[in-house]
């Protein structure tokens, strides 16, 4: 017999805009054909293994978010959200960055695994001062543990007034793409993304449409075709960064994983697209 009370509530049929699905589907064929497929099958396999060394296990962890992330851009710019997808890309990017930049100097890895006790530190803080009754839940031995491990690594985050500095790294984003030859795509890439993610006057006018009247601007609404294939690049090539940038580190001569991502990339974009990520 047939549960009553769960026949009687309610089923999701579809999230989002499902009648947009195959259009965006259409409009970037090679990509959400077998490219898309064979990046997830690259990420399932390219991963694996027993790792030791902790700049071989961050790389392998931001490697893995960045491939997360890059199945939720495809769900956003599926449902036409084009504008979301890029800033979720933007993160993307950056984790890029940021694993390039430990691969070039991987004596940096302890003061970006460090810097996690600054965070604890600056959130035990806030609740001491706003919120002491939810901090009774924080255990004594782990409060203790928080303070112990910011008063090791503290005096290396420092600056030249005695302050905690606001990132592990003593250089920029801008400066880590330097680094990284990736300069081209902070400047452009990462601008547009970067307005869009704070809703700065550029941002608003990024989702802007022009109605009838030239004087008139409005919202352009999803689903929407805007900003798509740009947010969808990005993403395609971030997970190829990440991967080639997991191999060398790792040194687990996984070199076919990123012959078959960059061909992926190239069956998908073409090779004018591919010089640029």
């Amino acid at each position: 017999m047939a549960d009553s009370t769960n026949a009687a509530e309610p089923r999701v049929a579809a999230v989002g805009f499902p009648d947009f699905w195959q259009h965006v589907h259409d409009k970037f064929p090679k990509f959400f054909g077998a490219a898309s497929a064979e990046v997830i099958s690259i990420g399932n396999e390219a991963f694996k293994g027993l790792l030791t060394r902790p700049i071989d296990k961050l790389a392998r962890h931001i490697s893995r978010t960045v491939w997360n992330s890059f199945g939720s851009v495809m769900l956003l710019a599926l449902n036409g959200c084009g504008v979301d997808a890029m800033k979720l890309a933007r993160g993307m990017f950056e984790a890029s960055v940021t694993l390039g930049y430990l691969r070039l100097h991987q004596e940096l890895v302890d003061d970006f695994l460090d810097y996690h006790f600054v965070i604890q530190k600056q959130r035990n803080d806030f609740m001491k001062e706003h919120a002491p009754e939810q901090l009774k839940r924080v255990s004594e031995s782990l409060q203790r543990e928080i303070e112990a491990g910011f008063a090791r690594v503290a005096p290396k985050f420092r600056n030249r007034l005695g302050k905690v500095r606001s990132s592990w790294s003593k250089v920029s984003i801008r400066e880590m793409t330097k680094a990284v030859g990736k300069e081209e795509l902070y400047l452009t890439f990462y601008r547009f993304a970067s307005s869009m993610h704070h809703s700065d006057i550029g941002g608003l006018f990024a989702q802007t449409e022009a109605l009838e009247s030239e004087d008139v601007l409005d919202v352009d609404v999803v689903p929407s075709d805007a900003w798509l294939k740009e947010a969808l690049i990005s993403a395609h090539g971030a997970v190829i960064s990440v991967l080639r940038d997991y191999n060398e580190i790792t040194n687990l001569g996984n070199e076919q994983f990123v012959e078959r991502a960059d061909k992926s990339f190239l069956e998908a974009w073409g090779t004018q697209e591919a010089t640029s990520t």
